[in-house]
C-alpha cells in the first residue's frame, strides 16, 4: 500500500531573483524593481512595509503590488531613481511581523537584501549636445529674435561681399 497523503507545507518561501540583479550596475532609472519567489505568497503580507527599496537606508516612495501567477512583487517608484546612485532591495523575513509569508503561513526565514547601482548620467545628444559643446558667438550683425534691428557700426561689412 502506498501513502499518497501530502504533509503540511513547512518550507519557508525564498527569493529566487531580483530585477535589477544583485550587484548590478547601470540599472535604468525609470524601471520598476521586482522580487520573484519560489512559491506563492500570502498577498496580505506583501506591502510597502515588507518589500522596500532603500536609498542611503531610507525608503524610496513606491507602490508595491504582487502577481500570484508569476510569484513576483513589483515596486513602482513614485519618481525616477537618481543617476549613479546605489539602492538596496529589502524583503522582510525572520520571526517578527510584518514579514513575507507563503500561503501556509511560513515566513521568509530571514531578511533578504540585494543591491544595485543606477546608470550614469547620459551624454547630451542632438542639437543640445552641439549647443553645449560650441559656445555661442556674438557678432554685431547677429540679432536676437524679438529684438529690434540695430544698424551695423560704421565701416562694418558683416555679410557683404567685397567690391
Amino acid at each position: 500500500m502506498f501513502n499518497t497523503a501530502v504533509g503540511p507545507d513547512t518550507n519557508p518561501p525564498t527569493v529566487v531573483s531580483t530585477t535589477p540583479a544583485n550587484n548590478a550596475t547601470g540599472a535604468v532609472i525609470g524601471a520598476n524593481v521586482t522580487v520573484t519567489f519560489d512559491e506563492a505568497l500570502d498577498p496580505a503580507t506583501v506591502s510597502g512595509t515588507t518589500v522596500q527599496l532603500l536609498s542611503s537606508g531610507s525608503p524610496v516612495p513606491a507602490s508595491v503590488s504582487y502577481d500570484a501567477n508569476s510569484r513576483t512583487a513589483t515596486l513602482d517608484p513614485a519618481a525616477s531613481l537618481s543617476y549613479t546612485t546605489p539602492y538596496t532591495i529589502s524583503v522582510k523575513g525572520g520571526s517578527t511581523d510584518p514579514r513575507i509569508k507563503d500561503m501556509a503561513g511560513n515566513a521568509l526565514a530571514a531578511n533578504y537584501t540585494a543591491s544595485f547601482t543606477t546608470q550614469g548620467t547620459p551624454a547630451p545628444t542632438g542639437s543640445s549636445a552641439f549647443a553645449q559643446r560650441r559656445p555661442r558667438r556674438s557678432h554685431p550683425g547677429h540679432q536676437l529674435l524679438g529684438q529690434p534691428l540695430q544698424p551695423l557700426p560704421r565701416g562694418d561689412t558683416a555679410g557683404r561681399r567685397p567690391q
